[in-house]
């Protein structure tokens, strides 16, 4: 947070290009807030062998499952919730997918497909 602030007149400048001095006091108390990003998945599959790829069949049945939940239009809350469903699996399939394909490990926890979440910094 600024504490205050200064316009140095003493400068050789035409007004209004005066030089400000920005004051502020910064303290373990205050925190500024930034997103929390996930870790990238590699976009390169590496040499040598590698799993064959998933099958899709099951994420295909969900989002035909979802897409007729939303055609049919029972209401709004539920063609929101069918697709929140539908994102977190694509979500979930296509993290399986990569880390098969990229002999990667796939995480225990991620935060992909859920809500951003933010974190305080000093």
């Amino acid at each position: 947070m600024i504490d205050s602030v200064q316009s140095l007149t003493n400068y050789p400048l035409p007004p209004p290009h005066h030089p400000v001095v920005l004051c502020s006091k910064i303290s373990s108390k205050e925190k500024m807030p930034i997103f929390v990003k996930p870790k990238q998945l590699p976009i390169h599959r590496p040499f040598g062998p590698s799993l064959e790829a998933s099958e899709w069949e099951d994420l295909q049945a969900t989002l035909a499952h979802v897409s007729r939940i939303v055609e049919t239009g029972i209401s709004q809350e539920a063609g929101q919730a069918a697709l929140d469903v539908a994102d977190g699996a694509l979500v979930r399939h296509m993290e399986t997918h990569i880390s098969q394909v990229t002999d990667t490990p796939k995480q225990r926890s991620t935060t992909r497909g859920g809500p951003p979440i933010i974190k305080w910094i000093p």
